[in-house]
């Protein structure tokens, strides 16, 4: 069983994000090989708008990959190391952990529709896994399956597109609802946005992760700056 990391982007993902974003890479691909005898396709896009990146990695991932599944993180994302075992856990199609806003008062932004048409924000207390009608997309893990029914039936506008009142990802949820998939979300942990840090501040959250860090020469430079963006077709992991 092959799975594709999935990671949309607008600009340079921030040095905070690059090392967390490795750190899940390296933790998914471990247990993918362990646990799944499979290995791991990275799938990267750079646009402007969030759901052109989205619907690019799509139709990669559906035309250049055998990945049944794919697990999604934003450019700014700091996921725990086991986010993807924990959501695969669940064996869910589609399965999403907590995130916040990056601003006050850091909701999150989860919601359920009731049976007479009512949006009602998700409650994440008690720990559990909760269904939700559609959220934002930090962090999720998606069947290919759920792509595959979906991409025939939107069109050229793919499956991650902006309406009134929606955003792209919200879109997507609420399709995937229409067309038999549940989401489900996992109130136990939450995968943070990074904001700009310095190399020091870098150095202090990636202490106890040596995989996060240079060592040796040129240790002391504080770990690369720049984009973690590929223009090179799914090549799978060794």
């Amino acid at each position: 069983m092959n799975i594709a990391l999935c990671i949309p982007t607008r600009s340079s993902i921030m040095q905070g994000a690059f090392y967390r974003l490795l750190q899940a890479s390296m933790g998914m691909t471990q247990y993918v090989q362990a646990n799944l005898q499979g290995g791991a396709y990275i799938l990267t896009s750079m646009r402007a708008h969030a759901g052109d990146a989205r619907n690019d990695i799509v139709q990669r991932l559906l035309k250049d990959t055998d990945a049944e599944w794919s697990f999604w993180l934003d450019d700014d994302a700091m996921p725990p190391v086991d986010t993807f075992q924990r959501l695969f856990n669940h064996g869910k199609d589609i399965v999403v952990p907590v995130h916040r806003t990056k601003t006050p008062p850091f909701n999150c932004p989860a919601w359920m529709y009731t049976d007479e048409g009512t949006k009602l924000r998700v409650l994440l207390e008690p720990p559990r896994l909760q269904r939700i009608s559609h959220c934002g997309m930090h962090a999720a893990l998606i069947h290919r399956k759920v792509f595959e029914k979906m991409n025939p039936l939107v069109g050229e506008k793919g499956c991650f597109q902006v309406h009134p009142g929606l955003s792209e990802d919200c879109f997507f949820f609420q399709m995937a609802g229409k067309i038999g998939f549940e989401v489900g979300m996992d109130t136990s942990f939450t995968v943070d946005h990074a904001m700009e840090t310095s190399v020091e501040e870098v150095r202090k959250l990636s202490e106890n992760t040596p995989l996060l860090l240079p060592h040796g020469k040129g240790a002391e430079e504080g770990p690369p700056a720049g984009p973690f963006v590929s223009p090179h077709p799914a090549v799978p992991l060794p």
